[in-house]
């Protein structure tokens, strides 16, 4: 189910955290606005530019967009009561997931307006998709007692689970089937990862409590969020080339950034958090 709408959008600054590991670069930082949406947050974004992610509207309904040069098209799974759509390919392909009446979510597959179940057991979720059509995202093992990752290939499921965690969510898989992996320990730490089919590779970012990775492109650049122990604070940043890159909207230690998917062209998507809004951007990172 889609509607279509046109999109507005405004160029905020963005300005780089000084830090040993962050090169100065400049970054042109646009807003995502969706017309009746309180909340915006952008999840993915492929080559050609194409944006996706979830908004709510006015009633606190969650449904799924992607943005096509100005355009939105809204996308509403019928089986479920919210939508989330959460990566994309250069195809036009999405993955996400959608909430059942029951309340359990479930990953989905949207190719050229049709939605088709992914994911393993009773509650999953689908996080990207490559140009090959392999999927990745998470399930949860047996009710809450632990999540793990998966990868699908279109026929087979394989589970994915870093030692020693107790949550594995596959992320971002490019197109040589490298995949991004946020992770958590014991007490709660969360670890980034990049995972090339035989070793979970640890990417956290130094001097921060928490790393969550969310993407990866087919440079091997790697989209991710940080975090400390103790302060309401997010940044956003860039893994790339074994250099960390660090952003924050309008350089406002107490407001939240977080960086979602990341493309060829080093451009990420996510949102910030201030105290009035929720919302999505688009920037070129490096």
């Amino acid at each position: 189910m889609c509607r279509i709408l046109k999109v507005s959008s405004a160029i905020l600054g963005l300005t780089i955290l000084s830090a040993a590991q962050s090169p100065s670069v400049n970054i042109k930082f646009k807003n995502i606005v969706i017309p009746g949406a309180i909340a915006t947050v952008a999840t993915g974004i492929n080559n050609s530019g194409v944006v996706v992610g979830w908004y709510s509207d006015s009633s606190g309904v969650f449904h799924g967009f992607s943005i096509a040069s100005g355009t939105v098209t809204t996308i509403d799974d019928p089986k479920g009561t919210a939508t989330l759509c959460n990566g994309i390919n250069s195809s036009g392909q999405i993955v996400g997931e959608y909430t059942q009446p029951d309340g359990n979510n479930h990953g989905f597959l949207y190719d050229n307006g049709t939605l088709t179940d992914v994911g393993i057991g009773v509650i999953s979720g689908a996080s990207d998709i490559n140009d090959k059509g392999e999927i990745v995202g998470g399930y949860l093992k047996c009710g809450l007692c632990a999540q793990l990752g998966f990868v699908f290939d279109g026929t087979t499921y394989t589970t994915l689970n870093v030692p020693g965690s107790t949550f594995t969510a596959a992320t971002g898989v490019n197109n040589a089937g490298t995949i991004s992996i946020t992770a958590a320990n014991e007490n709660a730490i969360y670890s980034g990862y990049v995972y090339d089919g035989t070793n979970y590779t640890k990417i956290d970012a130094p001097g921060y409590t928490d790393t969550y990775a969310s993407g990866i492109n087919n440079l091997g650049d790697v989209s991710i969020t940080v975090d400390k122990s103790g302060e309401e604070v997010e940044y956003g940043g860039v893994l790339s080339q074994g250099k960390y890159y660090f952003f924050s909207y309008d350089n406002r230690k107490n407001e939240l950034t977080s960086a979602h998917g990341i493309n060829d062209h080093r451009q990420v998507v996510g949102d910030y958090e201030t105290e009035r809004e929720i919302s999505g951007y688009a920037a070129q990172a490096i």
